[in-house]
């Protein structure tokens, strides 16, 4: 769980005209990352910030670009275990957009190192390789690694998709696994905490 510090630190960032913000989406199947497939993510995530996620949804990671991303690279990691932590070979990683606009990247989880219980990932600005310069192989736990704020799932009568508040992760997931969509559905949804645009996710 972040510190109140880190907490209000995003908070700011977020608050900040300058900052960019795309969003992490991580998949439960090998569907080459179908946006209409159940996912979580953390939506509107700022850049060098680690989202965590849980089985099932660690086979495949996705960044979804918001509407002010066009032209810029941005190369998006996806590691074993939560925090972020990347071994000294770096994580799977792929770079998109810039000015090709090369299309969204769908990573498949590293092969070896983790039993897909837990996952996470990361995106950074630009094209920035396997060991991106002066992030650590050792991240503190506590350095701003956030859990999913939203979820996206198919209660057999269309797509849903929710918004999580802070704390809120872990209860939607263990009632995802049981298929009570009645839990889920008493969240809210997404556009109405967020508004319209959110056809990223």
């Amino acid at each position: 769980m972040p510190s109140a510090h880190n907490v209000l630190l995003l908070l700011v960032l977020l608050l900040m005209d300058t900052v960019s913000a795309n969003s992490l989406l991580f998949y439960s199947s090998a569907d080459n990352c179908n946006i209409s497939s159940d996912h979580i993510g953390c939506y509107m995530h700022p850049a060098n910030i680690c989202c965590n996620s849980h089985a099932p949804f660690c086979v495949n990671l996705m960044l979804g670009l918001g509407a002010s991303s066009a032209g810029n690279d941005y190369t998006q990691y996806f590691v074993h275990q939560d925090n972020c932590h990347l071994s000294k070979n770096g994580g799977s990683y792929c770079t998109q957009g810039g000015p090709n606009n090369a299309p969204s990247c769908c990573i498949d989880m590293p092969p070896g190192g983790g039993d897909g219980a837990t996952c996470s990932g990361f995106w950074l600005h630009g094209d920035t390789g396997a060991s991106p310069h002066g992030w650590k192989e050792g991240t503190d736990a506590n350095a701003g690694c956030m859990d999913p704020n939203y979820m996206s799932y198919n209660d057999g009568s269309g797509v849903k998709k929710i918004f999580l508040p802070n704390g809120t992760f872990q209860h939607a997931l263990d009632a995802y696994n049981r298929n009570d969509f009645s839990v889920l559905a008493g969240y809210k949804a997404l556009v109405e905490v967020m508004g319209n645009d959110t056809d990223i996710v």
